[in-house]
């Protein structure tokens, strides 16, 4: 157990999930299980990894840089949403590219504070301001670690710092738009069996449309086999330890099976590439570990090539307007 373990467990005594109560209601028309009904059928592969995929899973990030901030939330919302929108450019019908997205974190932060803070949130609600009010990419808003201000016209969602120091929003930058987003439940919190038509269903959403968010309980630190926050990779992480609720967020995007047979997820936390491999870890299936599979969503990309706004509104150098 390396001595690294000792920082990351900070995130055990601040919990960054917060479940909203009552739970906001799907906008989603039709369930997972419908809508990839003949994808289920055909019967899903043993092994599938998005990461194997190029130019389709956005980067590693740390929610523990530049400061502690309880938004693993919003990491896990905005890189489920980005892997999407590359997924969708990624198909023959968007052929022509141009390049791969990230997405601001720093938009949920100073924006949907009805979502969450620092001090927590809620994927579900993120989803709902996604929806709304769009997100910028990561290059309108670094991520800083800290809640901010939006302004009454949504200023801090796009900003640019020129080199006479003029800061200039740019309320007419791209927004990525969540065009509806939905539950996927194959257990419940306590439980350690889970549903295998459950199970398929969220394999089945991965595979046809992208990475899935979940929350899970990350307080696992006398786990014989090792605490998660100290999971450095390398195999499967098993526990026996069942837990009421949950407290963090992350993403799900694959799943295998190892030599010795465990059936196991593929997810991405949001701990930086000093965590597990390279950021992501491989938590057993089907047994619903550290409950990671009882309370799952999802949510579909409006358009993964959004326009921006009026061209006479877009700064020019140093903050002159255009004319």
């Amino acid at each position: 157990m390396r001595s690294l373990c000792a920082c990351l467990s900070l995130e055990a005594a601040l919990a960054c999930y917060t479940r909203p109560d009552p739970l906001p209601s799907p906008t989603a028309l039709k369930q997972p299980a419908e809508v990839h009904s003949a994808l289920i059928a055909e019967g899903l592969p043993d092994h599938f990894d998005w990461r194997t995929v190029g130019g389709v899973v956005s980067p590693i990030r740390s929610q523990y840089l530049p400061k502690w901030c309880g938004s693993c939330w919003a990491h896990a919302v905005t890189s489920s949403l980005a892997d999407r929108v590359n997924v969708l450019r990624s198909q023959a019908s968007y052929q022509g590219s141009r390049g791969s997205v990230m997405l601001a974190v720093q938009n949920l932060l100073d924006c949907g504070k009805l979502a969450g803070t620092c001090s927590g949130g809620s994927w579900e609600r993120a989803f709902q301001f996604a929806a709304s009010s769009g997100l910028c990419d990561d290059s309108c808003a670094p991520y800083r670690g800290e809640d901010g201000i939006c302004g009454l016209r949504q200023e801090a969602m796009c900003q640019l710092i020129f080199e006479n120091k003029t800061s200039v929003s740019v309320p007419e930058a791209r927004r990525f738009k969540v065009q509806e987003w939905g539950y996927l439940n194959a257990s419940k919190n306590g439980h350690t069996t889970s549903d295998a038509a459950g199970l398929r269903e969220m394999q089945a959403e991965i595979l046809a449309r992208g990475p899935i968010v979940c929350s899970m309980m990350t307080n696992d630190d006398f786990n014989p086999a090792g605490a998660w926050h100290c999971y450095e990779g390398g195999g499967v992480y098993r526990t026996s330890t069942t837990f009421a609720t949950t407290n963090h967020v992350i993403s799900l995007l694959g799943w295998g099976e190892d030599e010795d047979g465990v059936p196991y997820w593929v997810g991405r936390h949001s701990g930086g590439t000093v965590f597990g491999d390279e950021g992501f870890f491989r938590i057993e299936r089907g047994v619903n570990a550290l409950n990671i599979e009882s309370h799952c969503g999802y949510a579909t990309v409006l358009n993964p090539y959004p326009p921006r706004g009026e061209v006479s509104q877009m700064p020019c150098e140093n903050g002159v307007p255009r004319v």
